[in-house]
C-alpha cells in the first residue's frame, strides 16, 4: 500500500508505519528502504534519501522488482545531483540507462540527464535533453506526465530555450488532468 499512499501525498502516514517496524526488519528489507528513501526524497531530505535509496537499488534484484528499482534509481540520481554530487549522479544515471526502460523510464532518463548536465554550464545540451523529454512525454502523456511532473526542476526555466519546453509540457500535463485533482497536478501547474 505504501506506493499508492505516496502517490496520494500520504508521506507522514507511510513514515509512521515504517517507523513502527523493528530496526532489524527495516535494515534487511529493500522494500522498506525504497519507501523510506522515497519519503525522504519527496521531502528533499537528500541526507536521508541517499543511503535508503542506495540500499533499495542494491536490494531490489528480482525481476518483479524492476519497476521499483528503476524508480529508486532515478530518485537516487536526483538526490545525488541535488545534494552536489553530479559525478555520482551521472554514473548512476548510466547504470539506469542500461536497464530495460518503458516509455516513462525513457522520458525520465532524458529529464534526469538534463538535470545532471545543467551544473556543467551547457545550456544548449540541457535544452536539447528537455526537448527530447517533452517529445517522449507527448507520445503518451497520460502515462508519462503524472510520475515526471514532480521531478522537473523549475530552476531550469531561466536557461535559454527552456521556457517554451516547459510550456509544451505544462499543456500536455493539463490535458491529462481529468476530473479528480491529484497531488502531481500542483507540480505540473508550477512547471507551466
Amino acid at each position: 500500500l505504501g506506493e499508492k499512499l505516496l502517490v496520494q501525498g500520504a508521506v507522514p502516514t507511510v513514515e509512521r508505519w515504517l517507523d513502527q517496524l523493528p530496526e532489524a526488519v527495516r535494515a534487511a528489507e529493500p522494500h522498506a528502504a525504497y519507501l523510506r528513501g522515497t519519503c525522504a526524497w519527496l521531502r528533499w531530505d537528500w541526507a536521508r534519501a541517499r543511503p535508503e535509496l542506495s540500499r533499495a537499488v542494491a536490494g531490489l534484484t528480482e525481476p518483479a522488482e524492476l519497476p521499483q528499482r528503476i524508480r529508486a534509481s532515478f530518485q537516487l540520481v536526483d538526490a545525488l545531483n541535488s545534494s552536489g554530487d553530479p559525478a555520482a549522479a551521472l554514473e548512476r544515471l548510466e547504470q539506469v540507462g542500461a536497464l530495460p526502460l518503458d516509455a516513462v523510464g525513457q522520458a525520465e532518463l532524458a529529464l534526469q540527464r538534463a538535470w545532471c548536465v545543467a551544473p556543467g554550464g551547457r545550456p544548449e545540451e540541457v535544452a536539447r535533453l528537455m526537448r527530447e523529454f517533452v517529445s517522449l512525454a507527448a507520445r503518451d502523456p497520460a502515462r508519462v506526465c503524472p510520475p515526471t511532473a514532480p521531478r522537473i526542476h523549475c530552476t531550469l526555466v531561466g536557461l535559454r530555450g527552456i521556457a517554451a519546453t516547459f510550456e509544451q509540457y505544462g499543456a500536455l500535463a493539463q490535458a491529462t488532468f481529468g476530473a479528480r485533482p491529484s497531488p502531481w497536478h500542483i507540480a505540473a501547474l508550477a512547471v507551466h
